[in-house]
């Protein structure tokens, strides 16, 4: 963020869960003064996340959702 960045992509595929930015982007927030609204987070679950009908994967996908629902201002 303080190089400018204000959008950030996360999604499951890439490594980058939304909870662990979700964590970092909390304290840059507390940390560097920077509002909420000034930060844009897009976020994805693979098809076979919420297609899915084995009970244990439903319930991580519901996770990352509620996670994203929190911190994400779209989820794909």
């Amino acid at each position: 963020m303080q190089l400018g960045y204000r959008h950030f992509d996360t999604a499951k595929i890439y490594g980058s869960e939304p909870a662990a930015l979700g964590n970092a982007l909390t304290e840059a927030i507390l940390d560097a003064n920077f509002e909420r609204d000034d930060i844009f987070v897009t976020s994805k679950l693979l098809g076979s996340d919420h297609l899915s009908t084995d009970k244990r994967e439903r319930s991580s996908a519901q996770q990352i959702c509620n996670i994203c629902s929190q911190i994400c201002n779209i989820l794909l």
